[in-house]
Protein backbone atom coordinates (compact mmCIF):
# COMPACT_ATOMS: atom_id res chain seq x y z
CA UNK A 1 0.00 0.00 0.00
CA UNK A 2 1.69 3.48 -1.01
CA UNK A 3 1.41 5.88 1.52
CA UNK A 4 0.34 9.78 0.89
CA UNK A 5 4.27 10.52 1.40
CA UNK A 6 5.13 8.68 -1.60
CA UNK A 7 2.15 9.38 -3.74
CA UNK A 8 2.50 13.38 -3.10
CA UNK A 9 6.80 12.27 -3.97
CA UNK A 10 5.57 11.32 -7.28
CA UNK A 11 3.22 14.00 -8.24
CA UNK A 12 5.87 16.34 -7.24
CA UNK A 13 8.61 14.68 -9.69
CA UNK A 14 5.93 14.62 -12.30
CA UNK A 15 5.52 18.50 -11.87
CA UNK A 16 9.00 18.85 -11.85
CA UNK A 17 9.61 16.70 -14.59
CA UNK A 18 6.64 19.01 -16.56
CA UNK A 19 8.08 22.28 -15.18
CA UNK A 20 11.77 20.84 -17.05
CA UNK A 21 10.28 20.23 -20.50
CA UNK A 22 8.35 23.20 -20.66
CA UNK A 23 11.59 25.30 -19.54
CA UNK A 24 13.48 23.23 -22.50
CA UNK A 25 11.14 24.13 -25.13
CA UNK A 26 10.82 27.98 -24.18
CA UNK A 27 14.82 28.00 -24.26
CA UNK A 28 14.42 26.82 -27.90
CA UNK A 29 11.46 29.02 -28.66
CA UNK A 30 14.54 31.80 -27.25
CA UNK A 31 17.17 30.48 -28.86
CA UNK A 32 15.08 30.63 -32.32
CA UNK A 33 14.20 33.76 -32.20
CA UNK A 34 17.45 34.97 -31.45
CA UNK A 35 18.70 33.12 -34.79
CA UNK A 36 15.80 34.85 -36.86
CA UNK A 37 17.28 37.96 -35.06
CA UNK A 38 20.59 37.46 -36.01
CA UNK A 39 19.55 36.55 -39.62
CA UNK A 40 17.54 39.61 -40.01
CA UNK A 41 20.04 41.92 -38.57
CA UNK A 42 22.59 40.44 -41.64
CA UNK A 43 20.22 40.81 -44.06
CA UNK A 44 19.55 44.84 -43.22
CA UNK A 45 22.97 45.49 -42.87
CA UNK A 46 23.61 44.03 -46.34
CA UNK A 47 20.76 45.48 -47.92
CA UNK A 48 22.05 48.75 -46.25
CA UNK A 49 25.58 48.33 -47.47
CA UNK A 50 24.33 47.83 -51.01
CA UNK A 51 22.78 51.51 -50.49
CA UNK A 52 24.49 54.60 -52.52
CA UNK A 53 25.41 57.19 -49.71
CA UNK A 54 22.44 59.42 -50.45
CA UNK A 55 19.57 56.41 -49.68
CA UNK A 56 21.37 54.86 -46.91
CA UNK A 57 21.21 58.22 -45.58
CA UNK A 58 17.40 59.04 -46.30
CA UNK A 59 16.65 55.33 -44.89
CA UNK A 60 18.82 55.88 -41.45
CA UNK A 61 16.65 59.25 -41.45
CA UNK A 62 13.47 57.97 -42.01
CA UNK A 63 14.23 54.85 -39.16
CA UNK A 64 15.18 57.10 -36.40
CA UNK A 65 12.30 59.50 -36.83
CA UNK A 66 9.82 56.42 -37.12
CA UNK A 67 11.91 55.63 -33.54
CA UNK A 68 11.38 59.12 -32.58
CA UNK A 69 7.39 58.77 -33.33
CA UNK A 70 7.30 55.26 -31.31
CA UNK A 71 8.53 56.97 -28.32
CA UNK A 72 5.80 59.31 -28.16
CA UNK A 73 3.13 56.90 -29.30
CA UNK A 74 1.19 54.33 -27.35
CA UNK A 75 2.81 51.13 -25.54
CA UNK A 76 3.27 48.43 -28.20
CA UNK A 77 2.29 45.40 -26.29
CA UNK A 78 5.44 43.19 -25.46
CA UNK A 79 8.17 45.57 -26.74
CA UNK A 80 10.65 47.13 -24.17
CA UNK A 81 11.34 51.02 -25.67
CA UNK A 82 14.73 51.32 -24.67
CA UNK A 83 15.98 48.03 -26.00
CA UNK A 84 14.31 48.30 -29.41
CA UNK A 85 15.78 51.81 -29.66
CA UNK A 86 19.20 50.57 -28.47
CA UNK A 87 18.61 47.70 -31.03
CA UNK A 88 18.37 49.95 -34.17
CA UNK A 89 20.53 52.27 -32.65
CA UNK A 90 23.59 49.63 -33.14
CA UNK A 91 22.48 48.83 -36.63
CA UNK A 92 22.41 52.00 -37.77
CA UNK A 93 25.63 53.43 -35.84
CA UNK A 94 27.57 50.70 -37.51
CA UNK A 95 25.83 51.86 -40.83
CA UNK A 96 26.51 55.92 -40.03
CA UNK A 97 30.25 54.79 -38.76
CA UNK A 98 30.63 53.13 -42.34
CA UNK A 99 29.28 56.66 -44.04
CA UNK A 100 32.15 58.47 -42.11
CA UNK A 101 34.86 56.61 -42.92
CA UNK A 102 33.97 55.81 -46.52
CA UNK A 103 33.32 59.98 -47.53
Amino acid sequence: MLSINTIGLEAMKNFIAELLIKLAEKEEETNQLAIQVQTLEIIVTGLLQNLDKEQRLKFITHVETSLESLSHGPTIAGYDRSELNTSLSRLLLIQNDELKVSS
